[in-house]
């Protein structure tokens, strides 16, 4: 094992997710780490372009390509071809940080070696989070193409690997030990905001086709019909029968507008679709609150975004950001797939101005005192790596 004062830490990821700021952690920490990457290194902020290697997965090439989505057997087949070119040309480390689904044969390989394996794993137990959407598929009648088992098993396999595996909540934590999965190989690791606010004035505001500026804006962000629970929401709102409440969604229509309810309350509540935004702060100033009622949410950066304008936020109990806040003091918490219960919730910022400003501003406040000097998920990492190498000693 190498001088545990600064060891080799490859990072292996199918796309970006936090890797540059895992990567941030441990370079702070005095370690050399390298980034094997399906992303370009331009995408990884703050990490030097020759410190990343990018390996495209083919289902990326095809849809980059033919501007279509790959199907699900040509994505399972590219993660593969990503997982087996990492293994053969990746340098040899001491810890392997392999994010969950592109890293069982890298992991095998460098347990061959004596190396270390750590699966990161942002979302809940993969059988948990199977049962969960399937089971949310046949209650709302909205297609989802299951795992296959070649998956399941790759998945599997990671955890079984795993020394560690590294996730950023309670929420996701929790579902492991149901598997058989000791506590003691479970870490949680709370991720730190990792956007800067934008230099734009707060009064500098959005406006959205068709809303008044009498219109009390709800917004959300984030387009996978049964993870986000959309429908809830769409539903909750619709029960209060208000004509002045607008929903803003910062996603993309095609996937919710198939789903013929979903369709039919878009039109009916006169819901309001946002493109890509360049600065997301102008967004959450421009709401009057955020609602994220998922049903399936590992962490969920945008609470967090959402607070850091001073914007009240409703969230479900499915979602890893609340771990540490105070729910009814910094936001306000509904169960997951509850219409009835958010309905209430949205009901009582929206006839109530002063809550809503009260809400958001201890929001805000909570999210000031959490980042002053950051360090949550930096200290957290040191405590995973330093805990590895006492173990190897």
């Amino acid at each position: 094992m190498a001088n545990p004062r600064k060891l080799k830490i490859n990072i292996v990821v199918g796309g970006r997710f936090h890797a540059a700021q895992l990567y941030q952690c441990l370079t702070t920490l005095g370690h050399d780490v390298h980034i094997y990457a399906t992303s370009p290194a331009r995408y990884f902020k703050k990490v030097p372009r020759d410190r990343v290697t990018f390996i495209p997965k083919p289902a990326q090439l095809i849809q980059k390509g033919l501007k279509v989505r790959a199907p699900r057997i040509v994505s399972e087949w590219s993660s593969t071809a990503f997982d087996v070119l990492v293994s053969r040309i990746m340098r040899p480390a001491d810890v392997i940080w392999g994010f969950n689904g592109d890293s069982y044969l890298t992991a095998r390989r460098a347990k061959a070696r004596g190396e270390i394996y750590v699966c990161d794993r942002a979302c809940p137990h993969i059988l948990t989070q199977e049962a969960l959407l399937v089971r949310e598929s046949a209650e709302l009648g909205y297609p989802y193409a299951r795992q296959t088992k070649r998956t399941l098993e790759r998945f599997l396999g990671e955890y079984a690997l795993a020394e560690k595996i590294v996730v950023p909540s309670q929420y996701s934590a929790r579902s492991f030990p149901k598997h058989g999965i000791e506590d003691t190989r479970v870490t949680i690791a709370p991720l730190d905001a990792n956007a800067p606010k934008s230099a734009v004035n707060d009064a500098d505001k959005m406006t959205f086709d068709g809303a008044s500026e009498t219109d009390i804006l709800v917004g959300m962000v984030g387009g996978s019909f049964l993870r986000k629970g959309i429908l809830y929401l769409l539903r909750a709102v619709d029960a209060m029968g208000r004509d002045d409440i607008r929903i803003v969604l910062r996603a993309h229509a095609k996937g919710i507008l198939k789903h013929p309810e979903a369709a039919q309350l878009c039109q009916k509540l006169r819901v309001v679709f946002v493109p890509y935004l360049e600065d997301i702060n102008r967004f959450y100033r421009s709401l009057d609150m955020f609602v994220l009622p998922s049903v399936d949410e590992g962490f969920g950066m945008v609470v967090y975004e959402a607070l850091r304008n001073g914007t009240p936020v409703i969230a479900t109990d499915h979602v890893g950001a609340i771990d540490v806040m105070t729910p009814g003091e910094h936001y306000l918490q509904v169960p997951a797939a509850d219409a009835k219960r958010l309905a209430s919730a949205i009901s009582s910022l929206a006839e109530a101005p002063a809550k809503r400003a009260q809400l958001g501003s201890a929001g805000q406040a909570f999210y000031n005192a959490r980042m002053q000097g950051g360090g949550h998920y930096q200290a957290a990492v040191k405590a995973i790596v330093d805990d590895l190498v006492e173990g190897r000693s």
